[in-house]
């Protein structure tokens, strides 16, 4: 999974050179690695950037300083570390930047386990204990992004505590946080986890379109072919709204995209439900049926390293539009239709 940029240009990278200090931020520093007419001696000097240049670096090329660094922390100002094996902790996390990937150090996996035993079915829990577990895991998520789907139960949990001055109150967890804890203890007891630092490739041109309207069904335009499912009796209920519909069909989108071969690579898809849009872009869904359809599109994402970009379009803009009512073009449809999840086997079907 690509690791957040936001927070790449936290992490810098410093070294000098006689009178000449240069500043990379950790992806321009992996940039600069990756390229053949980069060379790099086996020690460099590391050292953070002046505290006055941080608000005036750019983001899209390195940034060059006469001036000698200035450390106002503890310790010397300068550390030498040979950089094939330069493995600093920063901001709780392990970067190895000689692989290009950020990990949970050991130490801190094994005390958010420690969080986590309590959350056993039967038992109960104070607001601050809640909190405290919310906290640990959303820090969690800069590293595991996929986690950000399995918060909303937590948030929900908490806002339950009407008095949040009597911390005496204790409240039973419900099984829907029982399912999302046991699937956080699942990912931190995988010691050997890890993210790749990387940024997207260019995305492809692929035109990708998907709908859904509840008097007919779902559709998904791609290039100039299609594909539609109809939405089945009884779809409407335990949750499953036009915003778990929408989001069902970004869902049958991406198994189609991957059936048909697309792997590695940058996609961007379109949709008009601004919802399912804003949904998408932040990995988390309140609503808990939206939200489980969201698991399964961001397992795909990381089983088949697909970057996928969300644009809002107005409906009258969205070429599948029509499609998703029923009325299908001459063109021809997608030849060999991805076979149905198991868990939507019961919702929809393949016009």
């Amino acid at each position: 999974m690509p690791f957040p940029p936001s927070t790449l240009t936290r992490v810098w990278i410093s070294f000098s050179a006689g009178q000449t200090t240069l500043h990379f931020s950790a992806s321009q520093w992996f940039a600069l690695c990756s390229s053949p007419v980069f060379s790099i001696p086996p020690y460099l000097p590391l050292s953070p950037p002046p505290l006055q240049a941080l608000g005036n670096i750019p983001s899209t090329k390195p940034s060059f300083s006469t001036s000698p660094l200035s450390w106002a922390g503890p310790g010397p100002p300068t550390s030498t570390f040979p950089l094939h094996s330069f493995s600093p902790t920063y901001i709780g996390f392990e970067w190895d930047l000689s692989n290009k990937t950020v990990s949970i150090p050991l130490k801190k996996s094994s005390k958010y386990l420690a969080h986590l035993e309590s959350w056993s079915a039967g038992s109960s829990v104070s607001l601050k204990e809640c909190q405290s577990v919310i906290g640990c895991l959303q820090h969690c998520t800069l590293v595991l992004s996929e986690g950000r789907s399995h918060l909303p139960s937590l948030y929900c949990f908490c806002s339950s505590f009407k008095n949040p001055l009597n911390s005496f109150t204790r409240h039973c967890i419900p099984s829907s946080c029982l399912s999302d804890i046991s699937w956080w203890h699942s990912q931190l007891s995988s010691h050997w986890y890890d993210t790749t630092i990387s940024t997207p490739p260019n995305p492809l041109l692929n035109l990708i379109f998907v709908d859904t309207s509840t008097s007919f069904g779902i559709s998904l335009v791609l290039d100039s072919r299609w594909l539609a499912w109809k939405l089945l009796a009884g779809w409407h209920s335990d949750g499953c709204d036009i915003g778990w519909a929408e989001m069902v069909a970004v869902d049958l989108g991406l198994h189609t995209l991957i059936h048909a071969g697309f792997r590695d690579c940058h996609l961007t898809l379109h949709s008009d439900n601004q919802g399912v849009v804003e949904a998408l872009k932040s990995g988390r869904s309140r609503n808990t049926s939206q939200n489980f359809i969201l698991h399964q599109i961001v397992s795909n994402f990381r089983d088949h390293n697909i970057w996928l970009s969300f644009r809002w379009i107005k409906s009258s803009d969205n070429i599948s539009d029509q499609i998703s009512c029923g009325r299908f073009p001459p063109s021809s449809c997608l030849d060999h239709p991805p076979p149905l999840p198991h868990y939507l086997k019961s919702f929809v079907s393949l016009c």
